[in-house]
């Protein structure tokens, strides 16, 4: 299951994209956020809620039908890390180096511009 933000009709809605076809998930369930930022924001029990749609309903539309846009619409911040704890962990071993505490304690990312995101 892949959650997305779509276009229908001009309007902005969230779904579930599985196998080529859409879930509107709110639609098919109400107690489903109706945007991305708030199925984040509830965590565990919107994914389950989600989970239960997908396995119990049929999907209302296929992806071909809606336009795809940016997951979380208007972030208000994009961030990237450095690197993934794997890849600095084998590129320091193959130096010679073992790996630093700091990478765990000090996360190091920076700033994107969230106005560059698109579907």
């Amino acid at each position: 299951m892949k959650l997305i933000s779509y276009k229908q009709n001009g309007n902005i809605k969230f779904g579930a994209l599985e196998e080529g076809k859409i879930y509107d998930l709110n639609a098919i369930d109400s107690q489903i956020a109706d945007n991305m930022l708030e199925f984040l924001q509830g965590g565990k029990e919107q994914l389950q809620l989600a989970g239960a749609v997908i396995r119990n309903e049929s999907p209302t539309m296929p992806v071909k039908d809606v336009e795809l846009i940016s997951p979380v619409p208007n972030p208000s911040s994009v961030r990237d890390a450095y690197a993934f704890r794997q890849h600095v962990a084998t590129a320091r071993s193959n130096r010679g180096l073992n790996m630093i505490p700091e990478f765990d304690e000090i996360p190091i990312f920076y700033f994107s511009n969230h106005h560059a995101v698109f579907g």
